[in-house]
């Protein structure tokens, strides 16, 4: 890879009339180039995909723009498939929900931790939780600004680390180019962090290059259903056996694999309640601060 590869940002929205000008301007301040904008609308039934097309009509700078907006609603998962396999072209992809806002630099930050470790599939970051209206629920948090490295090991060893929220991830092509879109689950983020896993390492920065808000339509802040976790499962069982398959990973690993994604299973059907559901943003908060792996200023 060379020091400026091309970056796809994307973009997926359903019904962020509220929010979505807020995350395509922040887009479009990206201090990184060269650099794709995809939005993609899941045929919102508010004003979304005209505030997509009033706020990027004005944009005079140097990167491309490309909008979607779906016939009809396909769901986060068709969606996600859709802008990785069809509409995106970057060596990079960094992902945004329509509802959230990623600083200047997030973009040229994650580049040059691609760069610096070859090894790593995906950058994410320790977000900075926030209300609906912006303002951060960790005010009073010590952010330390280290990187960490972590792989399969780390992951499956660390009994209570389950995995990262996509609202911050950016990953590799390979990624894409070495599993076939997601045919079960019903969105992205932990399955292509298992995928990520399956190919190589991540890397997680402590410093908070996305301000992910909470509000009362977030499809990340309502309980899975059993048959959405079912499907989630289903998702992730058929990766690993498709990794073993193309020797991507080995007897070892895919026997270790599985053992913990069980693991990972149960405690979401535990953790998923609407009494332990309640505290989920601290619990993230905890375990994301105190997970220690490999770590580099």
């Amino acid at each position: 890879m060379n020091d400026k590869p091309l970056v796809s940002y994307c973009i997926v929205s359903y019904n962020a009339e509220k929010f979505i000008q807020e995350a395509i301007e922040s887009a479009l301040n990206q201090d990184y180039s060269p650099m794709e904008i995809i939005i993609s609308d899941d045929c919102s039934t508010d004003n979304t995909y005209e505030v997509i097309k009033n706020v990027t009509s004005e944009y005079k700078g140097d990167k491309k723009i490309i909008i979607n907006r779906n016939e009809h609603n396909i769901g986060p998962r068709e969606n996600y498939n859709k802008v990785m396999y069809e509409l995106s072209k970057g060596e990079i992809l960094i992902f945004g929900d329509g509802d959230d806002v990623s600083t200047t630099n997030r973009t040229s930050e994650y580049v040059k931790q691609f760069v610096r470790f070859p090894e790593i599939m995906m950058v994410s970051c320790l977000s900075d939780e926030t209300y609906e209206d912006g303002t951060s629920m960790m005010k009073n948090f010590e952010w330390s600004n280290t990187v960490s490295i972590y792989n399969f090991e780390d992951f499956a060893s660390n009994t209570f680390q389950r995995i990262y929220s996509g609202d911050s991830r950016g990953i590799r092509r390979d990624v894409i180019e070495k599993f076939p879109p997601l045919k079960y689950s019903q969105a992205e983020d932990m399955q292509v962090f298992v995928r990520c896993l399956m190919l190589g390492s991540g890397c997680y920065l402590r410093t908070p290059f996305v301000k992910r808000r909470h509000h009362d339509n977030n499809l990340s802040g309502k309980p899975m259903s059993q048959t959405v976790l079912t499907m989630w499962k289903k998702q992730i069982d058929a990766d690993i056996e498709y990794a073993f398959s193309q020797n991507y990973i080995s007897k070892f690993i895919y026997t270790e694999f599985k053992r913990k994604i069980d693991f990972v299973y149960w405690l979401y059907n535990v953790y998923d309640v609407p009494l332990f559901h309640s505290i989920k943003s601290f619990v993230y908060q905890l375990l994301n601060k105190h997970f220690v792996v490999k770590r580099y200023r």
